[in-house]
C-alpha cells in the first residue's frame, strides 16, 4: 500500500494554524477518506441504489410466489329488476314481478399460481442477481474514485504546505543576504547598487509567500470540501509525503488488470443480462399455464350465517398469443443487440484499461527519475546557498551571483516537492488502474 509517515508538530504541519490561530483538527489521509466515504451525497446515492436494486431481486422472487386475492363487498342500494310474464290464467295478460338475484353481502377468496412460463420468471431473477451485482459494482466504482479524489486533494495541500515552506525560508534567507548586504554597505566594502539589489529581491520575493499563504488556504477549503468534514477548526494534516521504492513490472499489471478489473466483469454482466432478456422475449412464443381457484360466499344477513350459499373453482388455465404486431420478434433483436453492444463494449475497454495502465506506469517511471535527480540536486543546491553565504560575506562573489544561487535553491526544493507528489498520485493511480481497492490500499478504517 502506498505509505504515509506521522509527523509530530513539524513546521509544516503548523503552517496553517499559524494563519489562522485556532485550535487545529487532526486529520490523517485515511481518515479524510473514511469521512468523505461517510459525507459524500455521490456515494449515499450508489448505496441507494444498490438497496434498490436488492429490494428488485426479492420482487423477482416474490412472481414465483402465488398470488392471494381477499374481496368482500355491501350493496348498499339497489333497484330490483321487474320481470313481466304471461299469466297462467289469461295468457293474453302479463304479470309484473319484482326477482332480487343479488345478496347483500358477498365475499371472495382467490389463489393463482403460475405453472409454467417459458422460463421468463427464472430469467427475471437472474436479471435482477446480475442488476444487484453490477450495482454493488458501482458503489465500488464510486467509491475508488472518491479514495482517489480525497488522496489527490490531500496531497494537493501537503505540497502547498510545502511550497509555503520553501517561500518562507527563500524569503529568510534573502533577508540574510540582506543583511549582510546592509553590513557591508556601512562598512564601505559594497556598493549602493548591491545593497538595493538586495532590497529588490526582498521586496520580489515578498509577494510569493503571501501566494503561497493563499493557496495553502485555498488547498484547505478544497480538502474540507470534498470530504464534508463539518468541524470548523483548521485542517491539521497528520501524513506527509514519502518516497518508496516500487517493484512494478508493466507484464504483471497488465495482467493484473485484465484480471481484476471490476468494469470488464460488470461489462460481462451486461452481456449475460442481454442473455437473459433474449431468453425472456423467446419466451413470449410459448403458451402461459396457470392453476387457479376461487371461492365465495354470500349471503343477506350479517347474523344469520347458516343461511348463505357459497361456491367454488378451481381452473387450470392456458393461454398463447397468436400475435402482438410483431413485438415478440422486435424483442427478440433488442436482446440480441444488447449482447453485441456488451461484447463490443469489453473489447473497446480492454484496449482502454491498457493504456491506462501503460500510461500510469510510465508517468510513475518518469516521476520517479525526476524525484530521484532532483533529490540530488537539492542537496546540492543547500551546500551551494551555504558556501555562497560565506563568500558573500568575505566579498568574493557578487550579489548577483548570491541572488542566482538562492534562486536555484528555490527552484530546486519546488522540483522535489512537485516530483514527489507526482510519483505518490501515479502509484495511487496505477493500484486503481489494476483494479485494486483504494480503501483498503489506503488502510482505511471503516
Amino acid at each position: 500500500m502506498v505509505r504515509f509517515v506521522r509527523v509530530s508538530v513539524a513546521v509544516m504541519v503548523a503552517i496553517p494554524l499559524l494563519l489562522q490561530g485556532q485550535e487545529a483538527f487532526p486529520v490523517s489521509l485515511s481518515e479524510s477518506i473514511r469521512i468523505a466515504l461517510a459525507n459524500n451525497p455521490s456515494i449515499q446515492i450508489s448505496r441507494s441504489r444498490v438497496e434498490d436494486a436488492s429490494l428488485s431481486r426479492r420482487e423477482a422472487w416474490g412472481a414465483f410466489m402465488p398470488q392471494i386475492d381477499v374481496r368482500s363487498s355491501t350493496i348498499l342500494d339497489e333497484k330490483i329488476r321487474i320481470i313481466e310474464m304471461p299469466s297462467f290464467l289469461d295468457p293474453t295478460q302479463t304479470t309484473r314481478l319484482k326477482l332480487d338475484f343479488t345478496y347483500d353481502y358477498q365475499a371472495d377468496f382467490s389463489i393463482t399460481q403460475p405453472i409454467f412460463t417459458g422460463g421468463k420468471l427464472t430469467r427475471g431473477v437472474q436479471l435482477a442477481k446480475s442488476n444487484f451485482e453490477i450495482a454493488e459494482i458501482d458503489e465500488l466504482l464510486a467509491r475508488n474514485d472518491l479514495a482517489l479524489q480525497v488522496a489527490q486533494t490531500y496531497m494537493g495541500m501537503l505540497v502547498a504546505q510545502e511550497f509555503l515552506l520553501v517561500a518562507t525560508e527563500t524569503y529568510e534567507i534573502a533577508e540574510g543576504f540582506h543583511q549582510i548586504t546592509q553590513q557591508l554597505f556601512d562598512e564601505g566594502l559594497t556598493s549602493k547598487l548591491d545593497l538595493l539589489q538586495s532590497e529588490v529581491q526582498l521586496a520580489n520575493l515578498l509577494p510569493r509567500v503571501t501566494q503561497a499563504k493563499n493557496a495553502v488556504i485555498l488547498a484547505e477549503a478544497g480538502l474540507r470540501t470534498i470530504i464534508g468534514i463539518p468541524d470548523p477548526r483548521p485542517l491539521q494534516l497528520t501524513d506527509e509525503l514519502q518516497y518508496q521504492p516500487h517493484e512494478y513490472s508493466l507484464e504483471e499489471l497488465l495482467s493484473e488488470a485484465l484480471g481484476n478489473r471490476h468494469e470488464l466483469y460488470q461489462l460481462d454482466l451486461r452481456g449475460q443480462m442481454g442473455r437473459y432478456a433474449l431468453s425472456m422475449a423467446r419466451s413470449d412464443y410459448l403458451p402461459m399455464v396457470a392453476l387457479s381457484g376461487s371461492y365465495s360466499t354470500f349471503g343477506n344477513e350479517l347474523g344469520d350465517y347458516d343461511q348463505w350459499e357459497d361456491s367454488y373453482t378451481v381452473t387450470m388455465g392456458l393461454s398463447f398469443n397468436l400475435f402482438n404486431g410483431g413485438r415478440r420478434r422486435t424483442g427478440v433483436q433488442k436482446a440480441q443487440i444488447a449482447i453485441r453492444q456488451a461484447e463490443l463494449g469489453r473489447r473497446s475497454l480492454k484496449d482502454g484499461i491498457k493504456l491506462e495502465v501503460e500510461g500510469a506506469y510510465r508517468t510513475l517511471v518518469e516521476s520517479e527519475s525526476t524525484l530521484l535527480s532532483s533529490e540530488k540536486t537539492v542537496a546540492q543546491a543547500e551546500e551551494a546557498a551555504r558556501l555562497a553565504q560565506l563568500r558573500y560575506r568575505e566579498g568574493t562573489i557578487t550579489s548577483l551571483q548570491a541572488n542566482q544561487i538562492q534562486a536555484n535553491l528555490t527552484n530546486a526544493r519546488a522540483n522535489y516537492t512537485q516530483a514527489l507528489f507526482s510519483y505518490t498520485l501515479a502509484n495511487i493511480r496505477i493500484k486503481k488502474a489494476v483494479g485494486r481497492n483504494l480503501i483498503e490500499e489506503l488502510g482505511v478504517v471503516q
